[in-house]
């Protein structure tokens, strides 16, 4: 369809009819067996496509639907009823204004697989589809086998932009496998073929498909939760600005039944973005593990681990002005463990995560801020729902040197690691324990100005061991963080921050225990030596961090008492120095009043560190008491 109006709309859309339902078996008269159960017919499959032309306001949309199955079960590999497959193709020139859509889900049953393409031209893009593929037969009985796996999803987006720019979104999601079916997985190895001179934004989501229920036979055997395996690799060296997310969610792994069958642990999830471009970057790869399954019997399903990791440079010209010229994140959580139903069945564990970032920008505007941030979460176990059940522990975490870039101006890196927390019991057995968590990063920079770093571990909390006497509860997590800067760049800036956090123990009978101890430590800044003199390496020395007491507040005074400190303690202009000691009468309070107003209005306010207090002494930080206070290093040699 091509058009020359100011607004062009264009869509097709296909659905397919659901399958028969199955005859069932009637039952032996005296002596007989069980008949032969009817075959249902199969759902159809679906296709639909458009395509469209014009140079005004365009939107095109193309939506397919695969017809639920209800019939005999596939062989999980061939069979399939029920696909869609779905694609929009428009041409807008160099002018149009594009709003495309292609939408194709599988249907239920059948296993079906799903397909979606879009591909578009245009002065200003915005790409949508979204893919689902269709979950497998649920069948049931002593004499049926297990049904289909789950149906694929995959999805291909293209085109090409103007100064408009460019946002492209694809969505897939996997099958659920259908009785001792596996989950679909997802796996995306950039599925855009995107380009612009402007903008360009692009967001992938993937979420691996459900394991399959164990079939209702003794032998019967659940199915595999389905992965998620994402990775986007973008290079744009013609657009203004790149913008990529990542979300990766692993599928949930199966419950066990009472009599037979395992749980299966929770799906992969993995993110993995890498971006270069001549603009400014902002990059968010999130990973989430998949949950594990309950049991009736047996082990319930661990968490699925989670890896994220994110690499992002820009090419911006030194002499640009930007405030952020480069933001990369990566957040990683591992899959909760599954939970126990039965008396002696142990919960599952959390899944493990890991997290990467690394960032690079060459700007050298002195407010230029460049930020990379990796955060790591272990899954939490999974709880016991009787007195004879095991929770699980927290999943465990351990970041090592995962952040990283470089800057000619100001650079931040955060490196978080959490552990875990334990499953807890809720009628008074054992609780899970707390995962534990290490964050360390050893750190050399040579060309940025300005460098902070903050370093950070936190121990999972323990579970609670339920509401009635004889509950135990977990141990808290343990926290471990360790950080080593340097920097030989003269007179640069150099920041660091380390905080470790143990977990809180979960109590008995509902009762927290309590938690773990935290300590936090500051670095100095140190400023190196001048540009004259040899460079060396900035070591920096770690002062204790001390919570600030607010200072007492003043009584109450009445009368004239308290008009007279609230005037001596009322700001002044920078010219007068005179102490006010009592109330001045109008006529001089109206001389100063002039006065200060021909005065330049100068402000200044200077923070004052405490003075050191003695080696005996007390002190808390952020609430936690602590005995005595840490003995500071000398200084270093000096540089020569």
């Amino acid at each position: 369809m091509q058009s020359s109006a100011a607004q062009l709309i264009a869509s097709a859309v296909a659905t397919a009819g659901r399958g028969g339902w199955q005859g069932w078996a009637g039952e032996g008269g005296a002596g007989a067996g069980r008949g032969v159960h009817g075959i249902g017919g199969r759902g159809g499959n679906a296709s639909a496509s458009v395509i469209a032309a014009g140079t005004g306001t365009i939107t095109a949309t193309s939506a397919a639907a695969g017809g639920d199955h209800y019939g005999e079960p596939g062989n999980g590999a061939g069979e399939r009823f029920g696909s869609a497959i779905a694609g929009t193709t428009v041409d807008g020139g160099t002018s149009a204004a594009v709003k495309a859509y292609a939408d194709a889900t599988a249907g239920d049953g059948g296993g079906g697989n799903a397909a979606a393409t879009l591909h578009a031209t245009g002065y200003r893009l915005g790409l949508y589809s979204t893919v689902k593929g269709g979950s497998g037969t649920l069948q049931d009985g002593p004499t049926v086998l297990g049904g289909n796996h789950g149906g694929s999803a995959t999805g291909k987006i293209s085109g090409t932009a103007g100064l408009g720019g460019a946002f492209a979104r694809l969505t897939l999601e996997g099958g659920a496998g259908g009785s001792g079916g596996n989950g679909a997985d997802v796996v995306a190895r950039t599925p855009f073929d995107v380009s612009t001179t402007g903008a360009l934004g692009l967001s992938l989501y993937g979420t691996g498909g459900d394991a399959g229920q164990a079939p209702n036979r003794p032998d019967g055997q659940p199915g595999a939760a389905g992965i998620a395996d994402l990775e986007l690799v973008v290079d744009n060296h013609s657009g203004s600005s790149l913008y990529m997310d990542g979300v990766a969610t692993g599928g949930r792994g199966a419950t066990a039944q009472a009599d037979w069958g395992t749980a299966t642990r929770g799906g992969l999830a993995s993110s993995k973005l890498h971006g270069a471009t001549t603009g400014t970057i902002e990059l968010w790869a999130d990973a989430t593990g998949g949950g594990g399954g309950s049991a009736y019997s047996g082990v319930a399903g661990q968490g699925g681990d989670a890896l994220a990791a994110a690499s992002g440079t820009t090419h911006l010209a030194p002499d640009q002005i930007h405030a952020y010229p480069a933001r990369v994140s990566a957040s990683a959580e591992g899959g909760a463990g599954g939970n126990s139903y039965s008396d002696g069945v142990r919960a599952g564990d959390g899944g493990t995560a890991q997290a990467s970032a690394t960032v690079h920008s060459r700007t050298t505007y002195d407010r230029a801020l460049t930020l990379a941030k990796a955060v790591a979460t272990g899954g939490a176990g999974g709880e016991a729902a009787t007195l004879g059940g095991i929770a699980g522990n927290g999943g465990a975490v351990r970041l090592v040197d995962s952040v990283g870039g470089s800057a000619a101006s100001r650079l931040e890196l955060l490196q978080e690691a959490r552990g875990g927390a334990g499953g807890r019991n809720a009628d008074g057995g054992i609780g899970g324990n707390g995962g534990a968590a290490l964050s360390q990063l050893t750190l050399a920079d040579a060309g940025t100005r300005v460098l902070t770093v903050e370093i950070a571990a936190y121990g999972g909390e323990g579970g609670t061991g339920g509401y009635t006497a004889g509950g135990r509860g977990g141990n808290g997590g343990a926290a471990q963080a360790n950080l080593e800067l340097a920097s030989t760049r003269a007179g640069a800036d150099v920041r660091g921050r380390v905080v470790a956090v143990g977990g809180q123990g979960g109590g008995g009978a509902g009762l927290p225990l309590p938690g773990g101890p935290r300590h936090v430590r500051s670095y100095a800044p140190r400023a190196m030596p001048p540009a004259a003199r040899a460079p060396c390496p900035a070591i920096l020395h770690t002062t204790a961090q001390r919570r600030m007491r607010r200072p007492t507040p003043a009584p109450k005074l009445a009368g004239q008492r308290r008009r007279r400190l609230r005037q001596a303690w009322a700001p002044r202009a920078p010219a007068s120095r005179e102490r006010v000691q009592n109330p001045s009468p109008p006529a001089e309070r109206a001389r100063r009043s002039r006065k200060a107003a021909a005065a330049p209005s100068i402000s200044l306010r200077i923070r004052r560190q405490p003075a050191a207090p003695p080696a005996t002494r007390p002190w808390t930080e952020t609430g936690v008491t602590r005995r005595r206070w840490p003995p500071v290093p000398p200084p270093g040699p000096a540089c020569g």
